[in-house]
């Protein structure tokens, strides 16, 4: 469980996001690669600041082998999203998940297919 570690910009998200998608350890090579084809062109020291702030946060590590240095996530994709819309329930809805759901709904429209969702998940709520 995380506190205040998510407090993530957009570029390090970015920089995160390659991370999850790799599923293994990568260089900050192979990460500008990625980054190249989302027409992106950053530089090798941009993106070694980014991993190094995602580092001191708790959220990435690494580990050398050889002459390369090996960047991963150590907290999921999941745990980073769930903190995320926690965070956005406290602030923005008084801590009611019923409010977010009311003003969520209010301004999407579900499908059926979504409802369904949603009620067979809210079933299943008893059950935890």
């Amino acid at each position: 469980i995380m506190t205040n570690k998510t407090e993530v910009s957009n570029s390090e998200l970015k920089v995160l996001e390659i991370l999850y998608d790799k599923k293994e350890a990568v260089t900050i090579p192979q990460i500008l690669l990625e980054l190249k084809k989302q027409g992106l062109d950053w530089l090798n020291p941009t993106v070694a600041n980014y991993l190094k702030r995602l580092q001191k946060k708790g959220i990435v590590d690494s580990v050398k082998k050889g002459q390369n240095r090996y960047f991963y996530a150590i907290v999921s994709k999941q745990e980073m999203q769930n903190e995320d819309a926690k965070k956005i329930i406290d602030t923005r809805f008084k801590g009611s998940f019923i409010n977010f759901l009311c003003a969520f709904s209010k301004e999407t429209k579900l499908s059926k297919e979504e409802i369904k969702q949603i009620k067979e998940w809210a079933e299943h709520l008893d059950d935890e």
